[in-house]
């Protein structure tokens, strides 16, 4: 399996969430958080970094550097454990001289989230499913780190400081969703729900100031996915170039066996098989016979009905007969491919209240019945799981702003929380993206809960559940 495929499956599967059994209600959030007004000036406080003060200048050489610095030092897995919650009292030591010790690397994603643009220089490549961006994973440890100093800070009592690295945690998000792969957004959105985990620890904190502005002041969706959609719908031409005006010209045999050797080399992904003859298919050898029979008989088997589908489409039929088997099986395959890629990537476009259900059904039609021909159908990511993600974390960052607006109104009503969300007048409660109303809310004594439907087709993915229980501490 290529390195990019297990990236892929890895990172999409922590996405997504773990799947709770149909008998298990995941436990609520609990969050005792005290009272505090909106500070003054109201936008004292922000979450990314302020746009007048951006660097001209590539995020991406100092994460890259950052990234070095890291894997020297060895530390990654013992960084993400202790970031995992606040440093208990035995472990506060051992985050100090974790901390004190990558000084410098912190330096550099502090340095990186401050410049303007960030370019990993991806969109250039020739490379499509086959390109290794291992370093894309590796930010996640990037955001260890920085969520480490979060919680260290928080348990310091330094909440300025907290503050200005989570601008660093989401500065850092937000460039890496600023791709041309899902790969990219998926580990953008795992790196922006660690941060939110940091801003519920940091409210939580004697003396955190109100962020109710800070939160209505970050952009949405906060993770865009229009860049990397539009990457993704070309990446099989990336992987295979000759299938670009594969429609124009009749093959020659040499080029009709150089795509055969390349649909091999780089088609594990297409076939579900990982080891790759050794041999060319125009030169093939015993021992990797079998492997080559694979292609051989999926075009001898498609061929016919391509030949069909060609004539029907217009092409002449002597124009059908003069092109090599796999030149016709090649391009009435793409022709499937591109019908089906856009049949989902249209819904994409919209927004999700919107396009949730048309994707659901494009998706399911997609991947129905096993494809005839070469199947590039197959290397169709799951984009309709990727959609989901941005609708979740902005869900995350309205509960969280309809928490800090709860605060202010208990500071300013003895204590008390509001009897509905309708009476947040000066901080209104932002609306639920998922449904498009307000959180379902409700209150028992100084303890209140806001709850919230999960998207459907979700039900049983932890993840999209909302259900806080926030107790008001004097």
């Amino acid at each position: 399996m290529t390195r990019r495929l297990v990236l892929i499956v890895t990172t999409l599967a922590a996405a997504l969430g773990t799947r709770a059994r149909a008998q298990d209600e995941p436990p609520p959030t609990v969050l005792v958080v005290r009272p505090a007004k909106a500070p003054v000036p109201a936008l004292r406080y922000r979450l990314l970094p302020d746009a007048a003060k951006l660097i001209p200048g590539n995020a991406a050489i100092f994460y890259h550097r950052a990234i070095e610095g890291l894997l020297r030092a060895d530390l990654a897995s013992r960084t993400q454990k202790l970031s995992a919650t606040p440093p208990p009292t035995d472990e506060m030591g051992e985050a100090r001289v974790i901390l004190n010790s990558q000084r410098s690397i912190l330096h550099e994603i502090e340095q990186g989230a401050l410049r303007e643009t960030c370019d990993w220089e991806f969109r250039r490549r020739e490379e499509g499913f086959s390109l290794d961006i291992n370093e894309i994973q590796q930010t996640r440890s990037l955001a260890s780190l920085v969520v480490l100093q979060v919680r260290f800070d928080i348990a310091e009592g330094r909440i300025d400081s907290a503050i200005h690295w989570i601008q660093t945690g989401l500065a850092l998000a937000r460039h890496l969703g600023e791709s041309q792969f899902y790969i990219q957004s998926l580990v953008a959105a795992a790196i922006t729900e660690e941060m939110a985990k940091s801003i519920e620890t940091l409210i939580q904190a004697p003396g955190c100031p109100n962020l109710y502005w800070a939160l209505a002041a970050l952009p949405r969706p906060f993770l865009d996915l229009t860049s990397a959609t539009e990457g993704e719908r070309h990446f099989l031409e990336r992987e295979f170039p000759r299938l670009r005006g594969a429609d124009e010209a009749v093959w020659s045999l040499e080029q009709a066996r150089a795509f055969g050797d390349d649909l091999e080399r780089k088609g594990g992904l297409l076939l579900g098989r990982w080891s790759f003859p050794k041999s060319t298919l125009t030169q093939p050898t015993v021992d990797d016979l079998a492997q080559h029979l694979i292609i051989t008989g999926l075009v001898a088997r498609a061929y016919p009905e391509a030949k069909r589908a060609l004539v029907a489409s217009g092409m002449t039929s002597e124009r059908v007969e003069a092109m090599p088997a796999i030149q016709a099986v090649a391009i009435h395959s793409y022709r499937i491919f591109e019908e089906k890629r856009d049949d989902l990537f249209k819904w994409a476009n919209l927004p999700y209240s919107q396009g949730h259900k048309g994707m659901a059904e494009a998706e399911k039609n997609a991947f129905a019945g096993a494809p005839i021909g070469i199947p590039f159908v197959s290397i169709l990511p799951g984009i309709r799981s990727v959609f989901n993600v941005p609708v979740r974390i902005d869900r995350r960052f309205a509960a969280i702003q309809t928490i800090e607006a709860v605060r202010q109104y208990a500071a300013s009503h003895d204590g008390s929380p509001p009897p509905s969300l309708a009476a947040l007048t000066e901080t209104p409660a932002p609306l639920d993206p998922v449904t498009g109303r307000v959180f379902d809310y409700a209150v028992n004594g100084p303890t209140v809960s806001l709850t919230a439907p999960p998207p459907p087709g979700l039900e049983r993915v932890s993840q999209y559940v909302v259900h806080y229980e926030i107790k008001l501490a004097r």
